[in-house]
């Protein structure tokens, strides 16, 4: 997707380092890590979408100052422009944010979403779900995590372990549809039931099980988007 990832793990390491789990996890650090998070996202999901309407105006203009003798050639491409489909940015300038966080409160998540709320994206709210009777491959890739042969070669600023996701567990919200309501109402209404964005901009809830393979969550991802 060419998306640029803002994780909670990552920036509270870069904000708290070596401090103690009481400082780095307290409620005060908590509500810094996720402001930090959506400033820091937005600010790259505008300059993506700047970038992508310089390419979309530039292309305009190319094609009007190259092609004026083809009339039809340019009607099509001003009803593309109309629609916001034409144009994207290219794969050094990114494609949109990822923003990987647990997410255990509804209100953390609301703040996301409502940031979102009118920015004309496809916003996706991917659950990744922890089934009971599958728990105990979670526990275990937790306890592999901190062994010495369960580490990879990807970075992981994560510190969780299993007394942490037990202690999560305890006030977890879980995530629905129904919170996306905000967005499907703004979708709708942007320019009339029959616009453009009333039919394509609008957002998903996908749920995917967690027990899964990475390999198997991502195909279950792509299948829910019909990529």
């Amino acid at each position: 997707f060419y998306a640029r990832i803002f994780s909670t793990d990552e920036i509270r390491h870069t904000l708290y380092g070596s401090a103690e789990k009481s400082v780095k996890y307290s409620a005060e650090a908590n509500s810094e890590v996720y402001k930090t998070m959506l400033e820091e996202g937005i600010k790259e999901f505008e300059k993506c979408k700047n970038e992508m309407n310089y390419s979309v105006k530039n292309d305009a203009e190319n094609i009007t100052n190259n092609g004026n003798s083809n009339n039809k050639q340019n009607s099509v491409l001003s009803g593309k422009i109309e629609s916001g489909i034409l144009g994207a940015p290219d794969a050094a300038s990114g494609g949109g944010v990822i923003f990987d966080a647990t997410f255990l409160k509804r209100s953390h998540r609301e703040k996301i979403i409502n940031a979102f709320n009118k920015k004309d994206c496809i916003f996706i709210l991917l659950y990744s779900k922890i089934y009971d009777e599958k728990e105990e491959f979670i526990i275990k890739r937790l306890e592999g995590r901190f062994s010495k042969s369960g580490g990879g070669d990807l970075k992981d600023y994560s510190e969780a372990d299993t007394s942490v996701y037990f202690n999560q567990k305890n006030y977890f919200e879980e995530p629905s549809e129904y919170e996306l309501e905000v967005l499907l109402t703004s979708s709708a209404k942007k320019d009339g039931d029959n616009s453009f964005y009333s039919h394509t901009v609008m957002p998903f809830f996908i749920k995917i099980d967690a027990a899964d393979e990475l390999k198997e969550r991502f195909n279950s991802l792509m299948n829910s988007l019909k990529i």
